[in-house]
């Protein structure tokens, strides 16, 4: 149903070249798709512990320290829907962000480095274009060097996913690129403010 829209196909051809970087074991059981069973439920200690949100991801948490695998079972495919309008995709990524934040401080040998790094992408221009006053027009030239190497990189990403979907990707897509970047490094700079106020950090 959400074939024709280049947002959905944005948020869809990522995943695909997510899930095809996964190896055979995941640190995250993912909410949407994963199955548990009892046994390995209860030795985790079911769902007795409160998650204000992340729910998925502290029983991952539980899972792992119980010495409980996560496999990512490559075949296993469920409907799901993607956030159209962009308050609710803003709402949704900030979350998943604040998370994955949350992860790092509580399990730091769970890919904080990688966590790090992520949102470090999308600090650089923001942080080239703050310098630019004190760097001169240099800054400001590195800053959109590096938005444009994004771009070209979520080019990629969206090429992935058109081949190993078969889906068609419409050049409306293409051209809304760089403001689907903006968007996403607007919600990697707001989740961390969130998590300085309390009522925004548990927001679910």
């Amino acid at each position: 149903d959400q074939f024709n829209q280049p947002f959905a196909l944005y948020q869809w051809y990522a995943e695909q070249y997510s899930n095809a970087s996964t190896g055979e074991y995941t640190p995250v059981l993912r909410g949407c798709n994963g199955a548990i069973n009892r046994k390995a439920l209860e030795k985790a200690g079911g769902f007795s512990r409160q998650a204000k949100i992340g729910t998925d991801d502290q029983l991952s948490a539980r899972l792992q320290q119980s010495g409980i695998p996560i496999c990512f079972v490559r075949q296993s495919q469920v409907a799901n829907e993607y956030p159209i309008a962009l308050r609710s995709y803003i709402r949704q990524q900030t979350r998943w962000l604040r998370v994955s934040i949350l992860r790092s401080f509580a399990h730091p040998a769970w890919n904080s480095l990688q966590t790090g790094i992520g949102f470090l992408i999308y600090f650089i221009p923001v942080w080239l274009i703050l310098f630019t006053p004190l760097l001169g027009k240099i800054s400001l030239y590195f800053a959109l060097a590096w938005f444009g190497f994004m771009v070209i990189s979520r080019i990629r990403v969206m090429e992935f996913g058109r081949l190993s979907t078969g889906v068609k990707l419409s050049r409306k897509t293409y051209a809304y690129l760089p403001l689907y970047l903006l968007v996403d490094v607007y919600t990697h700079l707001l989740s961390p403010l969130q998590l300085l106020f309390p009522p925004a950090r548990w927001k679910w």
